[in-house]
């Protein structure tokens, strides 16, 4: 059988992520992760914990039983007392792709959004490990999937194809499993990056929240609907409180598209199947203009009070995806890398 043949998934992505596309992404560079402690050199390859490197730590009073190799002898010589150099672990910085692949994100009628999701996976993924980075994608929907690690670019081009090829968008979006990431990786510390297009469906049951202070952008909306996009949004400000600590930094990409709303006729909740005809007007558009642009403003408010960074990339716009790369850096040289203590 001819894998490779016109309609097959695989040799379409074979296509579009070959050698050119990872061509157009040569000189970018992810900022390093943190800064090493004072009076260290090893910048993002020292970690804070005992290890094995050529950075000096401190000194531990020798104990029978210890290595006898790490003994500091000149230190032996001025005070006749044993101690141990310990030096600091080595470091590789993780960064984590954290990839939404619910039903609404590779809805048929809005493929752009999961060819955006894809582009900016591989582009983000290879540059993070041309920049020193090990690379995790954690694919999530109503649960998480199967954590995918890369170690170097040869790695990535290998088996992203085929990888890509079997992810299967489907079920509803679960963002309180995010949480549980920062929880699992606490210890090592990460730059994660969540992809997503942040859309949460509310039962009407549940919306009973009484109103609260709302940005301009909601002024024109009822109080149900302000309602449901706040409920919409308390998972992404649990996330961001998670992912809080010195030891991460987090990046929030809405992945959104609008281009077909002015031809619609009908909306079909991609992930419960229900379909609804709409008699579709400038009214309406504007009221779900209104809506997309308040669901935008409170994603970017939650996140940014907890000290991560927010942006919206808009897909079928024709902005290069090493464009979009940029504009990712930029935010994270924004955030800042953390300052490691002793």
């Amino acid at each position: 059988m001819n894998r490779h043949r016109d309609g097959d998934p695989y040799a379409s992505l074979l296509r579009r992520y070959g050698p050119d596309f990872y061509r157009r992404l040569q000189g970018l560079t992810f900022p390093a992760h943190w800064y090493p402690p004072r009076g260290l050199t090893g910048a993002g390859l020292v970690g804070a914990r005992d290890g094995a490197s050529l950075e000096f730590k401190h000194h531990r009073p020798y104990t029978p039983g210890g290595d006898v190799r790490r003994l500091d002898w000149r230190v032996y010589g001025r005070t006749r007392r044993t101690y141990t150099r310990i030096h600091h672990s080595e470091h590789h910085p993780d960064l984590c792709l954290v990839l939404d692949t619910s039903a609404s994100m590779a809805h048929p009628d809005l493929a752009a959004r999961w060819t955006l999701a894809l582009d900016l996976v591989l582009a983000l993924a290879f540059t993070g490990l041309r920049s020193g980075y090990h690379v995790r994608l954690v694919p999530f929907s109503a649960s998480l999937g199967e954590t995918r690690t890369w170690r170097s670019t040869r790695e990535l081009r290998t088996q992203a194809p085929s990888l890509l090829t079997g992810l299967r968008a489907a079920g509803a979006t679960d963002l309180g499993l995010l949480p549980g990431l920062a929880h699992r990786w606490r210890h090592q510390g990460a730059v994660v990056v969540v992809l997503s297009d942040f859309l949460v469906d509310i039962p009407q049951v549940l919306a009973t929240e009484q109103s609260r202070s709302f940005p301009q952008a909601c002024g024109r909306l009822s109080d149900m609907a302000r309602r449901r996009l706040r409920l919409a949004v308390e998972p992404v400000a649990r996330t961001s409180r998670a992912f809080a600590g010195e030891r991460f930094r987090l990046l929030l990409l809405q992945l959104h598209v609008d281009d077909l709303v002015k031809e619609a006729r009908f909306v079909v909740d991609a992930e419960t199947g229900i379909r609804l005809r709409l008699g579709w007007s400038r009214g309406i558009e504007r009221d779900y203009q209104n809506i997309c642009e308040c669901h935008h403003t409170l994603l970017a408010t939650a996140a940014r009070q907890q000290g991560a960074a927010f942006q919206r990339f808009v897909g079928a716009g024709g902005i290069p995806v090493r464009n979009r790369v940029e504009q990712t850096i930029t935010l994270l040289d924004v955030l800042g890398p953390r300052r490691r203590r002793r």
